[in-house]
């Protein structure tokens, strides 16, 4: 697990100085979570966090808040904050979220031009290069920052936003149950969903994407039911 480092000192610079350790805490505990080092259902004692930070129970409290807003913590009255358990409904959700938005955007390929090879070129390279390692975290960081990637295109901030709230929270979901998911076709998936933007077919592309993100969806769905 992260170590938390001294931050009572910022804590009691005043607002300013708590906001910006909650969201040092908020950013560690983010990465013990998605790492499993904090895996889904361990609680999140305030008191025990408070000490490890060497930060005040409010600034704790205001970092499980955001996560709470991540999605990666939820906060149950009587039993207090824990790391959230992804269910299959929350899967189902979470991918009819990404749908309507990427596929939304996918409509707009026609405009994009040869900036949309630059865009999402790299993380291709990436994800080949992750599955040739057999790194799967990095399989699932390069597939997540294709279809980012893919969301920015469309050139809306607010998308963009939404895009990547969803994205942290299905990445709980992905890591925790990617070892049990093969993804021998997953680069192949993506080069053709790069074909289709270089070529400006949004249609084909529309299509195509409502498609991998259907399997996607499905997939993980039977895992976690």
């Amino acid at each position: 697990m992260t170590q938390g480092g001294p931050a009572r000192g910022d804590d009691a610079a005043g607002p300013e100085g708590a906001v910006s350790v909650a969201e040092r805490i908020r950013a560690a505990l983010r990465a013990d979570i998605l790492s499993l080092s904090l895996p889904p259902g361990a609680p999140l004692t305030e008191t025990a966090l408070a000490a490890q930070f060497d930060a005040s129970r409010n600034t704790v409290r205001e970092a499980l808040r955001l996560l709470v807003e991540d999605g990666l913590v939820v906060h149950h009255r009587h039993r207090g904050a824990m790391v959230r358990e992804p269910t299959a409904d929350d899967v189902a959700d979470l991918f009819a979220a990404r749908r309507a938005v990427e596929v939304g955007v996918a409509h707009q390929a026609a405009a994009w031009g040869p900036r949309a090879r630059h865009g999402l070129e790299p993380h291709l390279v990436a994800m080949e290069r992750a599955v040739a390692a057999g790194d799967r975290a990095g399989v699932v960081a390069a597939d997540l920052a294709f279809h980012a990637a893919l969301v920015e295109l469309g050139g809306s901030a607010r998308l963009a936003r939404f895009a990547h709230s969803v994205q942290q929270e299905l990445r709980l979901a992905l890591v925790t149950v990617d070892r049990a998911l093969p993804d021998p076709h997953k680069v192949a998936e993506h080069r053709r969903l790069l074909d289709r933007v270089e070529a400006g077919d949004g249609e084909g592309l529309a299509v195509a994407l409502a498609a991998h993100l259907d399997a996607a969806s499905a997939d993980l769905a039977r895992v976690l039911a």
